[in-house]
């Protein structure tokens, strides 16, 4: 079997993922001297490019997520402080206050 033939089936074997990578092959290399260990080192590479596109991907919303999650946090703690002393200082002393002076009347 030729060496071209065995480049062709490769490359129409392979899943949708490198669906792109195949028509980029196929449009900028000459498949009848295309080596085998030259396809296998393209589709290495263009593999390579993806895993690490991922992992900046995953990082990326990691790092959202991680900062979301912080904001979050700081939101309901600052926001309970406030509501807690308010209700605390403002209201409830206040009738407290004028408990206490109707009974010493």
């Amino acid at each position: 079997m030729p060496v071209s033939q065995t480049v062709e089936k490769i490359l129409s074997s392979l899943i949708d993922d490198f669906k792109s990578i195949v028509c980029t092959i196929k449009e900028s290399k000459d498949l009848q001297i295309l080596l085998v260990e030259e396809l296998v080192g393209s589709l290495e590479a263009h593999k390579q490019r993806r895993r690490k596109k991922k992992e900046l991907l995953d990082q990326a919303l990691q790092a959202q997520l991680d900062l979301n999650g912080t904001r979050n946090t700081q939101g309901r703690g600052l926001g309970g402080r406030r509501q807690g002393g308010r209700e605390r200082g403002g209201c409830g002393q206040g009738d407290v206050e004028a408990d206490t002076n109707q009974t010493k009347l």
